[in-house]
């Protein structure tokens, strides 16, 4: 499954780097969304569509929308890459218009983007990374035949390697050289591939971090009250791991070291995302007047951006969820 260069999708020139200043507000700040309304770094940007998902990348946030009409042929999606100078660029590779019901894949600290190709008839699909920084774009493997042309892949982008699964389809790949490899070891579940890390559940004993050699990286057990079912989350870059306390606060881990330090108050893992540097983003009332706040993963402290909504937020919940069964 050779991995094939097909040029750029685009004819402007290549994204300038951000200045350090905007860069660093993106880092730690992150991204978040109401509305139409897109929050990156210290920068506000108005979208002419309400947003339904975002994804980091190094070079800017994916914000991602669908536009679901009265039948398939009708549905069609859109992605905007907002850079951290607050500037707005289409992303119009071929075939992402169709790309519904399941957002690209991206990874926090490169700028590709993954997703699934449509051919011109529907009747086969071909996996596709493009560099946003260069415009180069890269097909994956060969086209395959689907049974249905609404069939859903979803994918996960670990650095060079793209893991997928579907109907039709599952494997992971190196999508610069082409190389099959093996899924992460193990029968689990995971919430998320990221930094070279995802998150097992045993619903007997809690959740282990491992590493995609299979090493085991970290043992965290359910708090009394709390549940494993719940879901934890772990940071885009795989550098720290969230769970509920079981009695309303978030207890996050440095997946490197073990330490841990605990966000008190009313605070739900699910009510929060993450910022690139692995700073928590999110309020603690999602549905009522409550301000944006950002958490310290280290010490434990949080910080109110000056914003007040009564509005959930559209966040970065961390690595994009996957199912794994084991296998290769």
């Amino acid at each position: 499954a050779a991995t094939t260069a097909v040029g750029a999708w685009r004819d402007d020139d290549s994204i300038e780097p951000a200045r350090p200043a905007d860069l660093a507000a993106y880092q730690e700040k992150g991204a978040w969304a109401v509305g139409d309304e897109v929050h990156i770094g210290d920068r506000v940007v108005t979208l002419p569509d309400v947003v339904d998902a975002l994804r980091y990348t190094s070079v800017g946030v994916l914000a991602w929308t669908q536009h679901v009409g009265a039948d398939a042929a009708s549905a069609r999606s859109e992605t905007r890459l907002i850079t951290p100078d607050g500037e707005v660029h289409p992303v119009d590779l071929p075939g992402l218009e169709h790309y519904l019901f399941a957002v690209p894949a991206t990874d926090v600290t490169t700028p590709y983007i993954a997703y699934d190709r449509p051919t011109d008839d529907q009747l086969q699909r071909q996996l596709v990374v493009a560099d946003l920084a260069t415009g180069d774009v890269s097909w994956v493997g060969d086209p395959r035949p689907v049974e249905n042309a609404l069939s859903l892949t979803r994918l996960v982008l670990s650095g060079d390697d793209l893991y997928y699964t579907g109907s039709d389809i599952r494997g992971a790949i190196d999508w610069r050289t082409g190389e099959r490899h093996a899924w992460p070891p193990g029968a689990v579940t995971t919430t998320g591939i990221a930094g070279g890390a995802y998150v097992g559940t045993d619903l007997a004993t809690g959740w282990t971090v491992w590493s995609t050699d299979g090493d085991k990286l970290l043992d965290v057990r359910p708090y009394e009250g709390g549940s494993d079912s719940q879901s934890p989350s772990l940071s885009p870059d795989g550098r720290w791991f969230a769970i509920p306390t079981g009695d309303s606060g978030i207890r996050v881990y440095s997946v490197a070291t073990g330490d841990s330090v605990r966000l008190g108050g009313d605070r739900d893992v699910s009510d929060y995302g993450w910022t690139p540097d692995g700073h928590l983003l999110g309020k603690q009332y999602p549905h009522q007047d409550s301000e944006v706040e950002l958490c310290d993963p280290e010490t434990g402290s949080c910080e109110g951006t000056g914003v007040t909504l009564a509005h959930e937020l559209t966040l970065v919940r961390g690595a994009d969820g996957l199912p794994v069964t084991g296998g290769s």
